[in-house]
């Protein structure tokens, strides 16, 4: 495994067993996930494109049966990070940094936006952190896996299929062209990369599909026929250099969103 993701696995295992409580309701989310699958579901060791944000999904409401248990953000303020918010409104999102290993690792928050007139943060009082709402992530938050640390403790991550849906609904949204480009690696990482994990996620589509909104599926599909449709051969450069091992491919891609369009 390169540098760059040890660290930050490392860091996220440190992190991970300090969360006490919160372990029951937060889930992973974002690029870290990625290693996640890999060094510890599918085990595979195919190594990731690397990342420095560990992003949290937490509920609107989270329940902390624990009255003792101190919030994420002192949590975090405990462990040497610095709260930064984003932004210069009160309601910015939680940022937190942390030097390690001469990189920066970023820790931040999503939550669902599901409420009506939702902003575009919601503040988690008994969290102590102001998290990004996001479409489509009750999905995300509901649709869980369980992975283990090395020294056993557990805790949530999002699903892979859940994964690979979110990102097919939400990646041509995204401000950034670079980050595009990051989710469609992700969602080929994650559907052929990972072994017997790999296979059970691209079967499991059509169930995450089949228990959520109807339209959500046509979006996917849509989404995804529609860029590699209007790819122009400087997006495939872009794309394939995302893969940091070089298996990453114009035909392997287009031949995977042709077998999920199938699927779906």
């Amino acid at each position: 495994m390169n540098r760059e993701n040890t660290s930050v696995l490392a860091e996220l295992e440190k992190l991970v067993e300090h969360l006490g409580e919160w372990r029951k309701v937060l889930v992973l989310g974002g690029g870290v996930a990625l290693l996640v699958y890999d060094a510890y579901l599918a085990k595979t060791n195919a190594e990731p494109v690397a990342t420095t944000d560990i992003d949290w999904l937490i509920p609107r409401k989270p329940v902390i049966l624990a009255t003792d248990q101190e919030s994420i953000s002192t949590i975090l303020k405990n462990q040497g990070y610095e709260f930064r918010p984003k932004g210069l409104s009160i309601s910015s999102v939680s940022s937190y940094f942390k030097g390690v290993d001469d990189q920066e690792i970023e820790v931040e928050f999503l939550t669902d936006d599901r409420a009506r007139m939702s902003a575009d943060t919601l503040n988690i009082p008994k969290a102590g952190v102001t998290a990004q709402t996001l479409s489509y992530l009750e999905m995300s938050l509901d649709s869980v896996v369980t992975a283990k640390l090395p020294n056993g403790i557990e805790f949530k991550v999002v699903s892979p299929e859940a994964w690979v849906y979110h990102k097919g609904l939400t990646f041509n949204r995204r401000v950034k062209q670079s980050k595009q480009y990051k989710d469609l690696y992700g969602i080929w990482f994650v559907l052929t990369q990972l072994a017997e994990t790999s296979v059970v996620a691209k079967t499991n589509l059509k169930k995450i599909q089949e228990e959520n909104p109807k339209g959500w599926k046509n979006d996917f599909k849509n989404n995804l026929s529609s860029w590699v449709k209007n790819a122009t051969p400087n997006d495939w450069l872009k794309l394939i250099t995302q893969d940091p091992n070089s298996r990453l491919t114009e035909i392997a891609f287009r031949g995977l969103v042709e077998e999920v369009v199938h699927i779906l």
